[in-house]
């Protein structure tokens, strides 16, 4: 969020990525939680410009870590980045169809950390 605001709040313009977006859905759902029903969404085919609307104080969003961690120093300026302990959790789930799996996705599988009930072949 813009560093000027302290949290999310009604009429809150938010900015999100496509609505197949698990993030987004996640993210909706959790202002919901803290009463912000009436939330403006735009929807941003792009992270980048995402955070420029936000450094440029139009709004919030929720975007995943990998994409901040990508982020330089000065993309960051004006921006205030917290992880509400509500938000954290999230699991994502990788699954396919047997005997479908191709190569690619094996190699993903071999280096993805794993949960205990997950059923690897």
């Amino acid at each position: 969020m813009p560093e000027s605001q302290k949290g999310a709040r009604d009429g809150q313009h938010v900015f999100l990525f496509n609505t197949d977006c698990f993030y987004r859905r996640y993210f909706e759902t959790w202002l919901e939680r803290h009463g912000v029903s009436n939330a403006i969404i735009h929807t941003v085919e792009s992270y980048d410009v995402i955070l420029a609307c936000v450094q440029a104080g139009l709004g919030i969003s929720c975007v995943p870590h990998s994409i901040l961690s990508q982020v330089k120093r000065r993309r960051r300026e004006g921006i205030v980045f917290t992880y509400p302990e509500d938000l954290k959790g999230s699991e994502v789930y990788f699954i396919w169809r047997e005997p479908g799996l191709n190569d690619l996705g094996r190699r993903f599988l071999d280096h993805a950390p794993t949960h205990p009930d997950t059923h690897k072949k």
